[in-house]
């Protein structure tokens, strides 16, 4: 079940500075979801720049010392969205302030809610296009929790950076093409953008969905 899957530990980083990571056991995760990752929601304080760095081991449950990704602040504001691998055995999301100092972090209760997608089927006309029908699909359920970081340069608060780890059971079809920048779920509080079906193109069923039905 998700709620064993993952647990705050504190770890010692190069220098010897300390903080917390979240460690996530992917072997503990439902083995029917198809999707995790890293959903940007907010900036709690904008004279701080929040890094992320994520580290991967496959060998043992303690954190390598090098991180595979890092992610600056404006760069995840910018593209709010990141996989995380299922195909790795333990991660740890970290996260950072410009001076070296790694932030503390608390979790939120692991809450379940309906996927959902918003859609246009268009028709291209050259550069220029028309909107042929709009609507929107419920596929399944997804589970999220909240990662409330606390960066000690201001009021003890934890919402200096915001995100939400994200699993989905189901993804829509792979021809569909969709990326998950247009995947929703019913309570978590980010945008979603809206996809665009082309009218000349055959989808397969969603839930009994289709954008050509």
């Amino acid at each position: 079940m998700i709620e064993n899957s993952y647990r705050l530990t504190n770890e010692i980083f190069k220098d010897d500075y300390k903080g917390d990571a979240l460690f996530i056991n992917t072997k503990e995760l439902d083995s029917t979801y198809k999707y995790i990752g890293l959903w940007y929601a907010r900036d709690g304080n904008e004279n701080t720049s929040i890094t992320t760095e994520i580290y991967f081991s496959d060998d043992k449950d303690v954190k390598p010392e090098e991180f595979k990704i890092e992610m600056k602040e404006n760069s995840f504001k910018q593209f709010n969205r990141l996989v995380l691998p299922l195909d790795k055995t333990w991660i740890w999301i970290v996260t950072r302030i410009d001076n070296g100092q790694y932030c503390k972090m608390k979790t939120g209760d692991v809450k379940e809610g309906n996927v959902y997608i918003n859609y246009k089927v268009v028709h291209n006309k050259g550069n220029l296009f028309d909107i042929v029908s709009s609507g929107n699909f419920n596929g399944g359920k997804g589970n999220y929790y909240g990662i409330y970081c606390e960066d000690n340069q201001s009021k003890i608060d934890y919402k200096d950076l915001i995100m939400f780890f994200v699993a989905l059971k189901e993804l829509p079809p792979e021809d569909w093409k969709m990326d998950h920048y247009s995947i929703g779920i019913n309570g978590l509080p980010i945008i979603t953008q809206t996809f665009k079906f082309n009218d000349n193109r055959k989808y397969s069923d969603w839930f009994g969905q289709n954008p050509m039905k």
